[in-house]
């Protein structure tokens, strides 16, 4: 059995999937980029059009109905009927999604989803607070307009199918971060089994954000008693190099 309270300590409910935690970035992460970029303090430039590209791209891009759809139907096995309704209620997301940003508040949220990616690789610590304080309650915005969508797509889902589904989301995005890692069959599937478990005890313990807290929870269990001391730095490494990638899940 996985105990995901390693010798390490909890990190569980420090942070707020692929969607939720990308839209959730807060203050909370900020200590992870501490190291980057107290100290320096240069100017900041006015996000150009290719980062305003890539800004829209993550935020639209965090929802994708017919790929999460056959994933959903693959992973769950999902009869006929319940196929045919998550794939609506799928595309309804993305609709809405699409419509919001287009209007002014997302147009405003891509700008500065920008100026913080920016803000970032110039190692400005200041920019970087500041794009995330004017960006939150535009997040706040849209996750609204996500949440109401995300309920009727797991409203077709058993408890069960709702646990394997954010299991394997959380193990895959983990995966995916952890992909220089060269990791073997073994703790590949190790993460595998225990990201729903970890999901389980995150909704147990009442987290505001299970999925988030599960991720770190998991993170934490998988680098102090998984991985070997030569991927354990290789992995700090990844870290530095993308602080905001173990972020976006």
């Amino acid at each position: 059995m996985l105990n995901f309270r390693s010798n390490k300590g909890s990190v569980a409910g420090r942070y707020p999937s692929r969607r939720s935690v990308y839209l959730k970035v807060g203050v909370w992460f900020l200590p992870a980029l501490m190291v980057l970029l107290i100290g320096c303090k240069p100017e900041v430039p006015v996000p150009a059009i290719e980062d305003q590209s890539a800004a829209k791209a993550e935020l639209a891009g965090a929802t994708n109905a017919v790929e999460e759809r056959d994933a959903m139907v693959r992973v769950l096995a999902l009869d006929t009927e319940q196929s045919a309704a998550v794939g609506e209620a799928f595309e309804a997301r993305d609709a809405a999604v699409g419509q919001w940003l287009s209007g002014e508040a997302g147009q405003r949220l891509i700008v500065l989803e920008a100026k913080m990616s920016v803000a970032a690789r110039s190692k400005d610590l200041s920019g970087v607070k500041e794009a995330i304080s004017e960006a939150e309650p535009l997040r706040e915005e849209l996750r609204g307009v996500i949440d109401d969508h995300e309920s009727a797509i797991r409203a077709v889902l058993t408890p069960t199918q709702r646990n394997q589904w954010d299991g394997y989301q959380l193990a895959s995005k983990m995966l995916e971060v952890m992909e220089p890692l060269h990791l073997a069959a073994d703790q590949t599937a190790a993460i595998q089994e225990g990201a729903p478990r970890a999901v389980a005890q995150a909704q147990a313990q009442g987290e505001a954000y299970p999925k988030a807290a599960a991720y770190l929870e998991l993170e934490n269990w998988v680098v102090s008693q998984l991985l070997t001391e030569v991927q354990a730095r290789a992995f700090n490494d990844v870290k530095a190099q993308h602080p905001l990638s173990s972020l976006t899940f």
